[in-house]
């Protein structure tokens, strides 16, 4: 733990129950930097125990059009925008290339805003618009356009360079003064480390843009922060304060962030299904329902899944027979490794439904994903050994769970992202 970190104290939780008391305000945190002159990057720099990492044991990787992309950035800033602070590692002497001259008009905050709606589903389209556009991107907005190119090479698997362009976008984004660009880097960066396996370090990002966004009053972004903190608490199964979290996000949330409230509901019914209430977890199932209709492809076939998972809980089996197909066929075209997870499930709740034929016959439908996924051979395999005794007519709930829990596992390792279906 680094000097800073003892000298804050930061060994309290910031969400746990309230009869515990043993909330840590990030708030404090945030002021007692900026009293310090210590810039978050440095602080947490020093948490992670190493000067020369920032905010995770993240290799970063960079090709030299996206250096020079950053490098001109950041001198459109210096040069367009008063009280924009030296960023010496930025000062490049060598580089004579001036921004170009750009006559069409700018891209703004609400282009930028258009684009990270289509992350999700479009990645590699996105980063390319964010590529292209960036000469004509406001100086203002800047840090943020990076922000949003990192975090489209995040879900392209490009964890390296993700970690680049976010790192140069928080520091442009301090450099420029801006604490709720800063706050929205922060909690990019979270879900860049989370997907490289460090949920606490995430949620501690998150808690520092959570801290920022109740400071300058960023009400529905404080809830966006929320929901992301819930998640990562579920994930270290911190589960009471994961929903005291995702329930505080709700409060927050209006009905124009649709995603957002739904993202809230499904955690919160997952952590209940985690915790033994299937009922509660129904209860926020339902009250899930209408925000589905603005989900991306992904979370609608997770939708099935979590109606699946829900109705097998409370001993609904044929229904949840029928919602796990459904996602099987949506995940088919959407990840081949969720695809095998959710066609063990339903050879589960169909064998459970004393169905052992139509089990071998689910089997056998599953016998073409173990060609992709021959990039995993660990998934690969588990995957195989229950086609084969689909096969043999040998399926048993034994190894349903053997073969189910070996999928989890992979699942919350960084090469499953691999296993998704690419267009």
């Amino acid at each position: 733990m680094s000097r800073i970190a003892r000298t804050l104290g930061l060994h309290g939780t910031f969400y746990s129950e309230k009869r515990h008391r043993r909330r840590f305000d990030v708030g404090v945190l945030v002021t007692t930097l900026r009293e310090l002159g210590v810039s978050p990057a440095t602080f947490f720099a020093e948490l992670e125990g190493s000067s020369s990492s920032l905010w995770g044991p993240i290799a970063e990787h960079s090709t030299p059009d996206i250096r020079r992309a950053v490098r001109l950035a950041y001198r459109r800033m210096r040069t367009e925008l008063g009280g924009v602070d030296l960023v010496a590692e930025l000062e490049d002497n060598n580089l004579d290339e001036e921004p170009p001259t750009v006559t069409d008009p700018p891209l703004d905050a609400a282009w930028l805003e258009g684009l990270d709606g289509r992350r999700q589903d479009a990645p590699e389209e996105v980063a390319a618009e964010v590529a292209a556009g960036l000469d004509r991107v406001e100086a203002a907005v800047l840090p943020r356009a990076l922000g949003v190119w990192g975090s489209a090479c995040c879900l392209l698997l490009e964890l390296e360079t993700a970690a680049y362009l976010n790192r140069w976008a928080v520091r442009l984004a301090e450099a420029a003064g801006d604490s709720t660009m800063a706050a929205d880097l922060y909690l990019r960066r979270g879900n860049i480390i989370a997907d490289a396996g460090n949920h606490q370090m995430a949620l501690t990002l998150g808690e520092l843009a959570i801290g920022i966004f109740a400071r300058i009053g960023s009400i529905e972004e404080k809830g966006r922060a929320l929901v992301s903190c819930g998640r990562w608490l579920h994930y270290l199964g911190r589960h009471r304060e994961s929903i005291e979290a995702s329930q505080q996000a709700l409060d927050l949330l209006p009905d124009s962030a649709p995603q957002y409230r739904l993202a809230a509901y499904c955690n919160l019914a997952h952590v209940y299904l985690a915790i033994g209430e299937p009922h509660e977890a129904q209860r926020c199932q339902f009250l899930a329902e209408p925000f589905v209709q603005f989900a991306d492809s992904q979370d609608r076939a997770k939708v099935h899944w979590l109606r699946a998972t829900v109705s097998r809980q409370l001993g609904q089996l044929a229904e949840s027979e029928q919602y796990y197909r459904q996602s099987l066929e949506m995940f088919r075209r959407l990840h081949h490794g969720e695809a095998a997870l959710c066609g063990v499930e339903l050879v589960r709740v169909v064998i459970e439904q004393g169905k052992p034929a139509e089990a071998a016959r689910i089997c056998q439908e599953l016998w073409p994903l173990l060609e992709p996924l021959q990039s995993n051979r660990i998934v690969e395999a588990a995957v195989g050994e229950l086609l084969r005794a689909g096969a043999r007519g040998s399926l048993s709930l034994d190894l349903v769970r053997q073969v189910k829990a070996r999928l989890e596992g992979e699942r919350a390792r960084r090469p499953w992202r691999a296993l998704e279906v690419t267009t």
